[in-house]
């Protein structure tokens, strides 16, 4: 086996869920680092080819930090679950090896934010059920682990006191500001070590407020350079300022109608992303803010962090932002699917696809930049499930709500649309100059007309749902459909019945392809079941490929020499049709691989995943 004929190249897939998960590096100011999934990406933000991938995540990635210094990177995420208590650590790794250093554990549920303290020495984390934590970063240790009475919602750190206690090495314990938020009370903790205990003092003042009381949920927090200052966002759309050398509320701003989600503070400049899709520049001082220069940007803004010269934001709606400090000026970095990747297709073209995705849009990306050059979809955002593209371009798509509809590749405009193509969801599309082909949730076939998209013929052999619909290679009077009722069925679109049928004892297919040699024999894959081969003449399998995990979706090359297929826990395997020798094999996604495609020229392989992933692979076989 060979890994050196499988290359990624490029993974798409920030959804936006959380709150701090895009980052520029403090050091390195054209790197970015952000999530995929459980993955966390570092990225040449001027070269998106240059990507490179730190697992260690069983589930979302929730949150990331940078230290100051550039060497370390911190992420907690959702609760596994794979363990029985939903457990859910803190990694720290190692920026320049991209290799973890240790695991923090003991936490449950998600991690909400994980933040370094601007010396770099001490590393913190907020749980969802209101547990803060702070570990040591030079061994490990935890110097503070509480949960109050009240639930924590956000933190962040304040000032460094640099000190020289006579101990070896100056400044050996400095001391720290950490401010918290709990509902309606805001708390200033103070780390101050104690020579004669060997161990940080930890003193904890909560904020005066308003003599009518604040009573107010925390979203966000940010403190300011000089750490004199803590900005709280709030749910109802207000930053909150404090002055948390003097433990004392100084401002209430109102800025959003949809919520505070994260806070930036630059060079005397407040930076506020929301839930309107809003960033709004402040400048002033204390109780004084004025708003000098605002951005719409779509979706919620979840995540703000500055690098060089520059802002970067993630967004819900899967985007990343570039954005220029003074007048917030903004740019497109990249975008990506919010929802599960649902298939994927290619036309004549190879350096475009086409894929659709369950929270309501159909995309075509170029492969050569990584750009969106096509979005569409229903404006009710129904889930998609189905695609493919026509020879003329036509981009063809099946929803939920049982509708097909076909759009212009040009200018993105509702050609035409089959209402209630099917009961439920149109699950497998299949197009040529002739017809098209659908299969359903209802487990009905359906054969329609290219031009006039009237029906021709159906076929409702299959009681469940039908995963893949195509002509066979030789033979196009012949209509192959399979379905996750275990069943295989062939048509005769002359004769309009059913001429072959299969059936497995157990288990389920989830797809179907078909070899391009002499035998076109056809293959399938699913759950309980491993890769078979079918003859027309022949009940049973013919030969099959055991392997140690599900197959969810599969499909032979171009040339016929190769079979992808893609697996329930995300990983791609390449074998040589004929021997049936596993050749090479990647993994990527975090979550299983919906459905694969190779390009037309074969030099490429596309990956799209639960996870809200598209991965592009390069393959080097001949």
């Amino acid at each position: 086996m060979s890994a050196d004929l499988l290359e990624l190249e490029h993974v798409f897939g920030y959804s936006g869920k959380f709150q701090s998960t895009v980052h520029y590096h403090p050091t390195e100011p054209t790197m970015i680092i952000y999530t995929i999934g459980s993955l966390i990406v570092i990225e040449d933000i001027n070269n998106k080819h240059s990507q490179w991938f730190l697992k260690g995540h069983d589930n979302d990635v929730t949150s990331i930090s940078i230290s100051n210094n550039g060497y370390l990177i911190a992420s907690g995420q959702v609760g596994s679950q794979f363990h029985k208590h939903h457990e859910a650590p803190v990694i720290m790794w190692n920026y320049q090896t991209k290799a973890p250093i240790t695991q923090f554990g003991g936490l449950v549920g998600k991690i909400i934010k994980v933040e370094f303290s601007r010396d770099s020495a001490y590393l913190s984390a907020l749980t969802e059920d209101g547990r803060l934590i702070v570990w040591d970063c030079r061994d490990g240790s935890s110097i503070y682990n509480r949960r109050g009475e009240f639930p924590i919602t956000s933190f962040a750190w304040g000032a460094v006191t640099e000190l020289n206690q006579g101990l070896r090495g100056a400044n050996k314990h400095n001391s720290y500001t950490l401010a918290a938020c709990y509902p309606g009370q805001v708390v200033v903790n103070s780390f101050d070590y104690e020579i004669a205990s060997m161990s940080y003092k930890i003193t904890t003042a909560a904020c005066q407020l308003p003599s009518a009381g604040m009573s107010r949920v925390y979203t966000c927090a940010a403190c300011d350079t000089a750490g004199a200052y803590y900005f709280a966002g709030t749910n109802s759309g207000e930053i909150i300022i404090f002055n948390i050398q003097n433990r004392v509320f100084r401002a209430s701003i109102p800025l959003s109608s949809n919520g505070i989600l994260c806070i930036l503070e630059v060079g005397g400049y407040l930076y506020v992303g929301s839930g309107d899709g809003k960033i709004k520049k402040l400048v002033g001082g204390d109780n004084k803010w004025s708003i000098v220069a605002e951005a719409q940007l779509p979706g919620k803004v979840v995540s703000l962090s500055y690098g060089r010269n520059e802002i970067i934001s993630g967004t819900s709606l899967g985007c990343i932002f570039r954005l220029m400090p003074g007048d917030l000026t903004n740019t497109l970095h990249s975008e990506s699917p919010i929802g599960a990747v649902r298939d994927v297709s290619f036309g004549l073209r190879s350096d475009m696809f086409l894929v659709i995705d369950a929270a309501g849009f159909a995309r075509i990306w170029d492969s050569s930049d990584y750009t969106v050059i096509l979005r569409v979809g229903p404006t009710n955002r129904i889930e998609g499930f189905s695609c493919a593209v026509g020879e003329d371009g036509c981009v063809l798509t099946g929803w939920k709500d049982g509708y097909i509809r076909c759009y212009d590749p040009q200018s993105s405009t509702l050609r035409w649309e089959i209402p209630n193509a099917h009961k439920g969801a149109v699950s497998a599309l299949f197009i040529n100059s002739n017809y098209i082909l659908s299969g359903g949730e209802d487990g009905a076939l359906r054969v329609w007309a290219r031009m006039s998209h009237q029906l021709l013929v159906q076929f409702t052999d299959n009681k469940r749902t039908l995963t893949r619909v195509f002509p066979d290679l030789k033979l196009t009077n012949l209509i192959h459909s399979s379905g996750i009722d275990r069943i295989i069925n062939t048509y005769d679109l002359k004769l309009e019945r059913r001429v072959v049928h299969h059936e497995i004892g157990s288990g389920n297919i989830l797809d179907m392809t078909q070899r391009k040699d002499n035998e076109l024999e056809l293959i399938t894959c699913g759950v309980g079941n491993a890769i078979l081969f079918w003859d027309c003449d022949e009940a049973n399998p013919v030969q099959h490929i055991p392997l140690r995990v599900s197959i969810i979706s599969i499909e032979v090359s171009p040339s016929g020499k190769f079979l992808a297929a893609g697996s329930e826990m995300g990983e791609l395997f390449i074998f040589e049709v004929g021997t049936n020798n596993l050749i090479s094999q990647g993994a990527v996604h975090s979550s299983k691989i919906n459905r694969l495609r190779w390009s037309p020229d074969q030099k490429q392989i596309v990956t799209v995943s639960d996870d809200c992933s598209i991965a592009l692979w390069n393959f080097y076989g001949q």
